[in-house]
């Protein structure tokens, strides 16, 4: 069941990043049809993707900016000091 799961993401994810025109979701609707997944198994993978996306998303770090156009910074920074005698 686990392995299902697993699989059926990483379709889906691949999927998703090849294709634009092919969303997951159609992919989805493609394997309940075939009968290979369940709508519930289906319903729950989705649940699942979107509450990574979400989680992904939050760890982000961006910044605002006040400008007369909207405009987002993002990154890490690093500061390294050394002091030599």
């Amino acid at each position: 069941m686990n392995t299902k799961k697993l699989l059926l993401i990483l379709i889906a994810i691949f999927t998703y990043g090849i294709s634009n025109a092919q969303s997951a979701d159609d992919v989805f609707n493609l394997l309940i049809q075939k009968g290979l997944v369940k709508q519930t198994e289906a319903d729950s993978i989705r649940a699942e993707y979107a509450l990574n996306q979400q989680t992904i998303k939050e760890k982000q770090k961006t910044f605002g900016v006040l400008s007369s156009r909207n405009l987002s910074i993002g990154g890490y920074a690093q500061v390294r000091y050394q002091s030599l005698q």
